[in-house]
């Protein structure tokens, strides 16, 4: 008797790993366009099948549950990617209520950042040694994981990977280890871990490459941003080993397509970023032993066609001058795929870091000159994409370049005045008149500045919004600052017909400026901190109110202007440490820093 129960279920047992199979061999197979979900659905009625010969029985028999357990986590795992999530939540619950013993231990745990460590769950004793079962644990524990995470219950996610990790460990499932590495990266990228996330992901990137069948985009991509959060830490090195090794594998794929050529561009652009940022800071590269990492695991992966990245490596050992060309030639590069007609946003960023790049360079020349040539080039780069793009659907790209093109164009004319006020100065006239056209730039950008600030809180059929009603702090401040840069430049005579008569614009503005300043402290309790940096502005504002028409009056009486130490101070220089890296706060709609991608 014992024997034909025995048989019975063995019969059993044979007849559902047959369907296991099916369901495999179904789900494996793509499904059409029209008809996501047809595979999944042919898989789930196979698997439906096998659940039927395991609802009766001998519901005590250890190994009676574990098989129940498993088809219901096949279930589970299929009803969740189906979007059928409350489905998935009851049959992955209670498959791993068996599987896992003080499974719920997850759940009591799921709110705490800092948790118990779960790595060290006890797989059921049967499923020990079994391979297959410990895959459909490993894939229950991860598809409750996004089941959880789209629930943002991004900590619980955590810890059903953790456990998933410990297990693919110890039972050498390396392709569902790399699953699980990959999505842990992802989960502590969202949960703000970046240092947590980068290891995770350098380490999935590092085990796929492994692998015969490797996308090579996908894989590129993940390298990019690996790279991206290896230079925010002044680890150059390591971010530009990684940007050698997406290099290799993108050139490696035969494939030619559009995508193709927009990581390529990718990737020029961060090596422009990655130099810019080095040149910038004058950092200190931060080296670590395991920089080369992904490179030698890309270097290990037989490869039809490789490309040399000699150059990229060797950068670090080579001069300044030579990173400032390879900066400026990797900047140009991506410039030709993001081209202005379909790539705005794009294309306006990387003229910004070509202009900080010369920036950089400008703060390394001596010579007043050479400076001089250094900051028009800037203002090529950046003037006619301001007089290009259209002020009312990009008013926040063209505020960023009108207030960029106003700094360079001022402190442009700072150093072209000292040249005009040097004895030994040559073409005194051509000169002025270069300081009238410098001036005159400056205006104009600093005003399109200020109505580009507006233009995008402005509502139909509405008169001008007022700034001191519509305008965030952030950027009221900048805006506030635009008005008095724009007063200072205002204030500046170089042989003018009318002098008087830019001396009482110049009033005038510095008048407005303060007007709407104290509007916007006392009825918006913006700045109330007395030690506000404005506040400073705000009273040479104020001075200048009080001087100005002493030397309106004396331009009056005497036909000449008084002697320029009566100018309040210029405006920081455009630098690209003063305006890139806090670009965000500093102009509305500028760049953000560089993040590591959750």
């Amino acid at each position: 008797m014992s024997t034909g129960n025995e048989n019975d279920e063995s019969e059993r047992n044979s007849k559902i790993l047959d369907l296991f199979q099916i369901a495999d061999a179904l789900g494996s197979i793509e499904s059409p366009e029209k008809e996501p979900y047809k595979q999944q659905y042919a898989a789930r009625t196979a698997l439906e099948k096998a659940l039927s010969y395991v609802k009766g029985g001998d519901q005590v028999c250890i190994e009676h549950s574990i098989i129940r357990s498993r088809v219901e986590a096949r279930l589970g795992c299929i009803a969740n990617e189906v979007e059928e999530p409350h489905v998935a939540e009851n049959l992955l619950s209670r498959a791993l209520s068996i599987l896992i013993p003080d499974s719920e231990t997850i759940e009591n745990h799921a709110d705490n950042e800092s948790g118990t460590n779960l790595k060290n769950f006890e797989i059921l004793a049967a499923a020990r040694g079994d391979k297959e079962c410990a895959i459909d644990v490993a894939r229950a524990l991860h598809q409750s994981a996004l089941l959880w995470d789209s629930r943002d219950e991004s900590f619980r996610a955590q810890r059903f990977l953790e456990v998933s990790l410990s297990l693919c460990q110890a039972e050498s499932l390396n392709d569902l280890e790399t699953e699980a590495l990959y999505f842990l990266a992802q989960i502590h990228g969202k949960l703000g871990n970046a240092d947590k996330s980068a290891h995770y992901c350098r380490e999935t990137l590092e085990r796929q490459v492994k692998e015969i069948h490797l996308n090579e985009f996908e894989w590129t991509k993940n390298a990019l941003g690996i790279s991206a959060y290896y230079a925010a830490k002044h680890r150059y090195s390591a971010a530009m080993s990684c940007l050698c090794a997406a290099k290799i594998i993108l050139f490696s794929s035969a494939t030619n397509s559009e995508e193709k050529m927009k990581i390529h561009a990718d990737i020029h652009l961060a090596i422009g970023k990655l130099l810019l940022g080095l040149l910038d800071e004058k950092s200190n590269n931060q080296q670590d032993k395991d920089d080369d990492a992904l490179l030698f695991a890309v270097r290990q992966r037989k490869l039809i066609q490789t490309i040399d990245t000699t150059s990229l490596e060797t950068i670090f050992k080579k001069s300044f001058i030579e990173q400032f060309r390879l900066a400026k030639s990797s900047f140009e590069s991506a410039a030709q795929y993001y081209v202005l007609d379909g790539f705005v946003t794009e294309h306006i960023e990387i003229a910004r870091d070509l202009s900080q790049l010369y920036a950089v360079l400008v703060n390394e020349e001596n010579e007043t000159k050479r400076q001089i040539a250094l900051q028009q080039r800037r203002i090529d780069l950046l003037e006619p994409l301001r007089t290009k793009i259209n002020a009312k659907i990009f008013a926040d790209l063209r505020a960023v370049l009108a207030f960029e093109i106003g700094d360079i164009a001022s402190n442009m004319l700072d150093l072209k005045a000292k040249r005009v006020n040097d004895p030994q100065c040559n073409s005194i006239k051509a000169k002025n008149n270069a300081c009238i056209r410098l001036r005159d730039l400056a205006l104009s950008a600093y005003d399109d500045f200020a109505t580009c600030c507006l233009t995008s809180h402005e509502k139909e059929k509405e008169n001008k919004p007022d700034p001191a009603f519509v305008l965030d702090q952030d950027e009221a401040l900048v805006f506030l600052k635009s008005r008095f840069y724009a007063a200072r430049v205002q204030g500046r005579v170089f042989a003018d017909k009318e002098p008087v008569t830019l001396l009482k614009l110049s009033l005038k503005r510095y008048t407005e400026t303060v007007e709407i300043a104290k509007r916007i402290i006392h009825q918006r309790k913006f700045f109330q901190d007395s030690t506000h940096s404005f506040h400073q502005e705000l009273a040479i504002c104020e001075d200048m109110i009080e001087l100005l028409p002493h030397k309106i009056q004396h331009a009056q009486n005497s036909g000449s202007i008084l002697d320029e130490t009566l100018l309040p101070p210029a405006p920081p220089p455009s630098s690209s440490s003063s305006s890139s890296s806090n670009t965000a706060t500093s102009y509305p709609g500028g760049k953000t820093p560089i993040q590591f991608p959750a």
